[in-house]
């Protein structure tokens, strides 16, 4: 018989009505208690104890449980459960005044019978359990019972089971729910091959998100049952133990239903796609079994994940697909089916009585006999030191004069025309016209013309026109002519023509011609053409002409820089943004919304500032500007004239200028340059008026503001000494043939 768990799943979504009353305030406890030791009589369970502990660390992430508020009890007796319950009951009726429910979590893994839990050599009843759990005088309680016969606990009197999915979605209830992990006349079953419990494991599993059927990233109480109770069937239907079929009772008064676990406060996750079919198996870095399910297809599912390393199986049609998943802080790994790579079955020996295998025979996922060769020969496929089973030989040297075939390669290869290898190459293969693995590289190829990996690729591709990575990448790629990279990859792609990576690609990337990345990019791209990221890209991009990503964080620098959102800095002539968390500097600057500072020559940002000015003063007699930028920084265009000693002077600029607003007005610092003509005609040399402002803008009526305040002028002039038109009171001199004048001065207008 195998231990189980009492599992006290609620979980209420808080709510807040849409006139922005007080949320609704809910607070969660839990009891988690795992026994491997059931008596004398039972054998020792090995994943009661951590059965309770993942479950403990699935409430905390994803179940609203704070670690102050959960109990996890390890081999405990009655006794010190009892006094566990009493001790979270004290704790409830200290928060009820502050909370407007108070929800109560057990959860409990080990051995059981018809009658009770057995917790070493003492059992606690069903009835026990039961009254010290109502004692607590929470809200919601939820037991969910992991254990054989556990079943009878919801058999008690009181207990009406119903059919679930009778709740609706506005969580207000109060109430209780049973669940148990095997009817009262069936043995609760734990596995070696997942390190867990059936049911918990199918559990946790629909907690992480497997459950989430209505895609709402929330598990309910009955998405979550629902699918620990096929899963387990489902799994259990060959097993010694026979078929296992989890039971329930709910009696819940109001409307709604329990949300346990709420996926959208994850750290970080796994989004499944919708053309992802098959079985899936998550483990973490250490190797252990995370999250199992059945993916359906035509439907995302996103799992609540811890950050770190993890290796997703897939199989589908009997054979096997793996990828490694790095899921980092506050970011979702989205997978599709080509994010997968072909897995090798695992080569194992006999156990047992059998007769023993030849030492140079096994066997490949086809069940074909593979022969290790040290050295291999050929002129042709099927022409061969190996014939006819050049196909299946891994090879340790060998030498190919025209196209080479081997099953493997754990040295070097030499082909003239090409090596074609049907397995996994470590080490290097040399040929001057083609190199094909369709499993994994560790190592490097070398072709003429062109190298192909469908398998994984790491430390090194090296083509004179093209390389073409179908899986992942760990490693470089040097191509005359291209890179081609089909999954995500890390590491660098150098090339003459152009870079191609289709999913996440970190790392460096550098083309004469063009990069592009078909996902997520981090790191740098370099290229005279154009760099093109269709995901988000967090580094650089530097080109001579053109930069785009769907969104980016880091620097843009090219004549033309594009972004759906730009988070940093884009430097060029032209500058095109959705939306702008930072600096956009060039000469034109577009964007929809800029949270930072334009600076430019002409910058548009559809939601900020268009405003027309009109100001007379010192010096220019009468001037006229447009100012274009987001609410604080702007761009300035204008044009003045000034009419001294009968001359007729043109003042022809821009400038950059701040918008800071003060109590319903705004005050302005500005900074202008101009080129002066004089009587019409355009300066063959230095010519130019340099004004520093400083203003206050008063709102007289919508859309007039009076404007005005000091001027610091600055004349530079290679032509003459600006008589009648600079004043010059702070400086006059004439270094260096140039005449320099300084003096202050005021302006007052109008601005629209």
């Amino acid at each position: 018989m195998i231990g189980a768990a009492i599992l006290i799943l609620a979980t209420l979504l808080p709510s807040a009505d849409s006139a922005g009353q007080e949320t609704f305030s809910v607070k969660r406890f839990m009891l988690v208690a795992g026994a491997n030791d059931g008596g004398s009589d039972r054998v020792p369970l090995r994943y009661a104890a951590s059965d309770a502990q993942t479950v403990a660390r699935v409430f905390q992430e994803l179940g609203g449980v704070d670690r102050a508020d959960q109990h996890l009890l390890l081999n405990p007796d009655t006794a010190t459960l009892l006094e566990a319950v009493s001790c979270l009951g004290t704790q409830i009726d200290a928060a009820r005044n502050e909370h407007a429910r108070v929800e109560l979590f057990v959860y409990y893994s080990g051995h059981s019978d018809e009658d009770g839990l057995l917790l070493g050599g003492e059992m606690l009843s069903y009835r026990e359990l039961k009254a010290a759990v109502d004692e607590a005088a929470a809200d919601v309680r939820v037991i969910i019972l992991d254990s054989c016969a556990s079943g009878a606990l919801t058999r008690l009197k009181g207990g009406a089971r119903r059919a679930p999915f009778l709740i609706d979605a506005s969580a207000q209830m109060k109430g209780h729910a049973f669940l148990t992990a095997s009817s009262y006349d069936e043995a609760a079953q734990e596995s070696d091959r997942i390190g867990a419990s059936y049911f918990t494991h199918a559990l946790v599993s629909g907690l992480r998100g497997a459950a989430d059927m209505t895609q709402d990233k929330r598990v309910t109480l009955n998405e979550a049952y629902q699918f620990a109770f096929y899963e387990t069937m489902a799994r259990t239907e060959g097993t010694q133990g026979g078929t296992q079929h989890p039971a329930y009772d709910i009696q819940m008064a109001g409307a709604g239903d329990l949300v346990l676990t709420d996926l959208r406060g994850t750290t970080a996750g796994l989004e499944l796609g919708e053309g992802l079919t098959g079985r899936l198996r998550v483990r973490d870095g250490a190797g252990a079994l995370v999250v199992e399910l059945q993916k359906p297809p035509g439907r995302v599912i996103e799992l609540g994940m811890e950050p770190g390393e993890y290796r997703v199986i897939l199989e589908r049609d009997g054979a096997f697909y793996g990828t490694d998943v790095v899921l980092s802080d506050g970011r979702r790994k989205a997978l599709e089916s080509e994010s997968f790579s072909f897995m090798s079955s695992e080569r194992t020996t006999i156990r047992g009585d059998g007769p023993a295998a030849p030492p140079a025979l096994v066997t490949d996922p086809v069940q074909r006999p593979v022969l290790y060769r040290s050295f291999l020969a050929s002129l042709w496929p099927g022409m061969s030191t190996a014939t006819p089973y050049d196909d299946r030989v891994v090879s340790t040297f060998s030498v190919h004069l025209t196209l080479g075939r081997s099953y493997g390669v754990k040295g070097l290869a030499l082909g003239y025309l090409g090596n074609w290898t049907l397995g996994d190459m470590s080490g290097l293969q040399v040929a001057q016209g083609m190199n094909l693995v369709e499993g994994d590289v560790n190592g490097i190829q070398a072709a003429g013309l062109f190298n192909r990996v469908n398998g994984r690729l790491r430390y090194g591709q090296v083509g004179a026109f093209l390389n073409w990575a179908g899986g992942t990448m760990d490693g470089v790629q040097f191509g005359g002519l291209g890179n081609v990279l089909s999954s995500r990859g890390r590491g660098a792609q150098i090339a003459w023509g152009f870079n191609v990576s289709r999913e996440r690609f970190s790392g460096f990337q550098s083309a004469v011609l063009a990069n592009y990345a078909g996902g997520e990019f981090e790191g740098f791209q370099f290229s005279y053409l154009a760099n093109l990221v269709t995901g988000h890209m967090e580094g650089f991009q530097f080109s001579l002409t053109f930069n785009d990503a769907a969104s980016m964080r880091g620097a843009q620098l090219s004549l033309i820089n594009l972004a759906g959102h730009a988070n940093g800095c884009q430097l060029g002539l032209v500058n095109v943004a959705g939306s702008v968390r930072g600096t956009q500097v060039g000469i034109i600057n577009v964007a929809n919304s800029v949270s930072g500072a334009p600076i430019g020559l002409i910058n548009y940002v559809r939601d900020g500032r268009r405003n027309l000015t009109l100001w007379a003063g010192d010096v220019p007699d009468l001037g006229f500007g447009v100012k274009l930028g987001n609410q604080y920084a702007y761009s300035l265009l204008h044009a003045a004239g000034d009419w001294v000693e009968g001359r007729d002077r043109l003042l022809l600029g821009a400038g950059l200028g701040a918008h800071i607003p003060v109590r319903g007005h705004f005050a302005t610092v500005e900074a202008l340059s101009s080129v002066v003509l004089d009587d019409g005609r355009w300066p063959d040399r230095l010519h130019m008026l340099h004004t520093a402002r400083i203003g206050m803008g008063l709102h007289l009526f919508r859309p007039v503001s009076l404007v005005g305040g000091a001027t610091f002028n600055v004349y530079t002039s290679r032509l003459n000494d600006g008589r009648g038109f600079a004043k010059g009171t702070w400086y006059d001199g004439h270094p260096r043939n140039t005449w320099v004048k300084a003096w202050p001065g005021f302006y007052l207008g109008l601005q629209l």
